[in-house]
Parts: structure tokens; C-alpha cells; sequence
């Protein structure tokens, strides 16, 4: 689990960075960016930056669980200002984890 944790825009760009590393076509993709607006339609159906940022972001907090204190233990003392003051709040459906608020 992650106490400070990427914004949206950082989720979206690593979302994408492995594939334009390998791409190594710094013509047509000079910048991770340039590669990320090529890429946002095919892969999240959206030409808007910040609507393919909120698809990524759905789509990548799918995979977290709920913490669950009695599998993982209590959260250490240390932390709980960190998370009391946390930017980020997952949202549950019925018990699982389909996204992020971002304050």
C-alpha cells in the first residue's frame, strides 16, 4: 500500500512509459508526452488529457484490495497522520475498490 501515492497525470504517464521506451522513436514520439496524446484515444477511447487521467486512474485502482487490518495488521501509529490528511480516497462498490477522489 502506498501512503503518498501519483497523481492522476504521474498515472497516466507511466501508464504509458515502458511502451515508448521501447518504442525508441524519438522522431515522431520526442517526449513521453508527445507518445501519451498519440496513445490516449486508441487506448481510453478520449482525446481529453484529463478524462484519459480519470480512465487510467478507474481502470489501474481496480486492481487494489481493501486493507484489511486483520490479514496485514494495524496501521502503524507512525502513519495515521498520513492518512487522516491524504489527497486520495479510494471509493468502494459493494466492498471492492473502483476508483479515486481526488481532493
Amino acid at each position: 500500500f502506498h501512503v503518498n501515492v501519483k497523481p492522476a497525470s504521474r498515472m497516466l504517464s507511466r501508464y504509458f512509459w515502458e511502451e515508448w521506451l521501447e518504442l525508441k522513436d524519438n522522431r515522431r514520439f520526442p517526449s513521453l508526452e508527445s507518445y501519451v496524446r498519440s496513445r490516449i484515444q486508441s487506448e481510453f477511447g478520449t482525446e481529453s488529457i484529463h478524462e484519459a487521467q480519470r480512465r487510467c486512474r478507474q481502470l489501474l485502482c481496480r486492481r487494489y484490495i481493501r486493507y484489511d487490518p486483520d490479514k496485514f495488521a494495524p496501521y502503524p501509529e507512525l502513519l495515521k497522520p498520513y492518512l487522516d490528511s491524504s489527497r486520495y480516497r479510494l471509493t468502494y462498490e459493494n466492498g471492492t475498490v473502483v476508483g479515486r477522489e481526488e481532493a
